[in-house]
């Protein structure tokens, strides 16, 4: 017998006043597509208005440390490791589109 909290969680036609369970009924109620190069337009955008959000993954140490030395031999100023994050992720979309 599933949680009252969790069946308001997935059942979309039950509406909450519990902060932590709206997000999971916005993101089940999209059915937008958006093509990648709109989407590379947003991108371009955003990186002109200094648009981020924060967005946390974990990775092997030796890549962190890999990132993080190539990011500094860029320099905060052209964006670092931060840029080399955006660039190699923005370059798997181009090169896989039907992802999207």
């Amino acid at each position: 017998m599933a949680k009252p909290q969790f069946k308001k969680a997935v059942d979309t036609n039950i509406k909450t006043d519990l902060p932590t369970l709206r997000q999971p009924e916005k993101f089940m109620e999209r059915t937008e597509q958006i093509s990648w190069s709109e989407l590379e337009k947003q991108i371009e955008a955003e990186t002109e208005t200094f648009e981020r959000e924060v967005f946390s993954v974990n990775i092997e140490p030796t890549v962190k440390k890999v990132i993080q030395k190539a990011g500094n031999k860029i320099g905060r100023n052209k964006g670092g490791s931060r840029e080399i994050v955006k660039e190699a992720i923005v370059e798997y979309f181009r090169n896989h589109p039907e992802l999207i």
